[in-house]
């Protein structure tokens, strides 16, 4: 398994102790960034692969990260399972655990939902709505679309679990221990509303369909 994620230039020290706890558990890391951006990452991780990619012309929020099919589509490339992961969440699982929460299912979707903490803080909470980790194979990878949802902005991780939902899988959340210290919103409220515009767009969907059902499918 590959561990699949694009990089920030805000937050290196926080992204470099999380990579370190995925390479722990033997996960090769690919990351996927916006043309011109391996140069100035590359000396702070020295064990990632990184993949360049030309970005679509439109876009609908605010800044440009890697779109979400062009990260999945690292399975296909790579003709592996990827776990689709944000760079700022660490993984705790034993080495065990961890090979027992992440094996491929047939027709399903395997995700991990977070918990957060203060910086510095031992006392954790569970993300309400958030998902920061899914399990992607390379079939899986041909059928996901881009419409536009990009890394680090509002929406593309209920979009995932919506579009497998809409195919037929099974959402399964795994009891991965996965840790994220809380920062300051890397996205706007402008964003917010692009991706609501979309799923009512695409799916004919209201504002507060895809969130509660998103509670619903991950038992939160």
């Amino acid at each position: 398994m590959i561990a699949v994620t694009s990089l920030s230039h805000g937050r290196i020290d926080r992204q470099q102790y999380c990579i370190n706890t995925w390479l722990a558990k033997g996960l090769r890391v690919i990351a996927v960034q916006c043309p011109g951006e391996t140069e100035s990452l590359r000396p702070h991780f020295p064990n990632v692969t990184f993949k360049e990619y030309t970005l679509p012309t439109s876009n609908i929020f605010s800044k440009n990260t890697p779109t979400i099919d062009s990260m999945a589509y690292q399975a296909i490339e790579e003709k592996d399972a990827v776990l689709l992961i944000n760079s700022d969440i660490s993984i705790k699982d034993s080495d065990l655990m961890f090979q027992q929460h992440w094996v491929v299912q047939p027709k399903t979707l395997s995700l991990g939902v977070r918990q957060d903490a203060n910086p510095g803080s031992k006392k954790r909470k569970q993300q309400k709505w958030g998902i920061d980790a899914f399990l992607v194979t390379p079939e899986m990878a041909q059928t996901i679309p881009d419409i536009g949802f990009r890394i680090g902005l509002p929406g593309w991780d209920f979009w995932i679990v919506y579009h497998f939902h809409l195919l037929g899988y099974a959402i399964h959340v795994t009891k991965s221990r996965l840790f994220h210290e809380n920062h300051p919103k890397g996205w706007n409220e402008a964003d917010q509303m692009a991706y609501r515009c979309l799923v009512q767009t695409r799916y004919n969907v209201t504002r507060n369909m895809l969130p509660y059902f998103i509670l619903d499918v991950t038992n939160r």
